[in-house]
């Protein structure tokens, strides 16, 4: 890529990061400002903003500096996905996430994950759905999720000591054209990836500004290594519904590992 290109290409970036931050932005007013439905004798509906305010609360009482935060809605805005960004100066490739997941329509229980964002994409890495919180809505849920919430931000470090174990296997893991064809066919037929995504998998592999693979003079795919392709899927799995959202990423994460053998304890 010549500079002229790759100039253009920064600047790209830097207005489509601008537009997705205006739109969350845009998507956050629409949830904080949803009709919270009405309570019944079994479910207590948790307000999208108390929620938000609270786990923001929690992390910056531990000592955290948050340094993004995105939001994506589902179901027509019944659906709230919120992640938390943190600064981490002993990790140049990834920064802690803690994701915070509600619903109005009683499709999903509270959902608090902690995970990791890629610092040159903003992609996310989530591995094992066990560490998530879990609960059904109930009037008296506040002190579950301080507990909750709490929690995951104690097991950041365990979190990103994996990731971080992810990332240095699969860096330097070269992938041909044919364990990358194998490998997409298993993550479809497992259901993480659709066939939309698919598409946008290929077009990743082609194009992507930091994952590029190596393509020969005819365009075929060559290869290249199984962060890139790793990378290449979560830019494609954008599309995965807010309320799948962690669950699918840890998916993607640990059948990779597993694929690959690495060993991630």
């Amino acid at each position: 890529m010549n500079e002229q290109s790759l100039q253009t290409s920064t600047t790209i970036d830097s207005l489509n990061e601008t537009a997705m931050q205006n739109a969350s932005c845009s998507i956050k007013n629409k949830l904080f400002t949803q009709p919270l439905p009405p309570a019944t004798r079994t479910y207590g509906p948790v307000h999208n903003e108390e929620l938000y305010t609270t786990v923001k609360s929690r992390i910056l009482g531990m000592g955290y500096d948050i340094i993004d935060e995105s939001f994506t809605s589902g179901n027509k805005n019944q659906i709230m996905l919120c992640k938390f960004v943190i600064r981490t100066p002993d990790s140049i490739h990834m920064n802690k996430t803690i994701a915070v997941l509600n619903s109005y329509d009683k499709s999903r229980s509270i959902n608090i994950a902690s995970g990791a964002t890629v610092a040159v994409c903003s992609n996310g890495m989530f591995w094992g759905s066990e560490a998530n919180f879990k609960r059904k809505h109930h009037s008296n849920i506040w002190e579950d999720i301080v507990v909750a919430v709490d929690s995951q931000l104690e097991t950041l470090d365990e979190t990103m000591k994996k990731l971080n174990d992810f990332y240095a296997y699969s860096k330097y893991d070269r992938i041909h054209s044919n364990k990358i064809a194998a490998l997409a066919g298993q993550l479809y037929f497992k259901g993480i990836l659709s066939p939309n995504m698919l598409t946008d998998l290929k077009r990743e592999i082609h194009t992507s500004v930091n994952f590029r693979m190596s393509i020969d003079e005819d365009g075929q795919l060559v290869g290249g290594t199984v962060w890139d392709f790793y990378n290449n899927c979560t830019q494609a799995m954008k599309r995965t519904p807010a309320a799948q959202y962690t669950k699918k990423y840890s998916e993607l994460t640990e059948m990779i590992a597993s694929a690959r053998g690495y060993l991630i304890n």
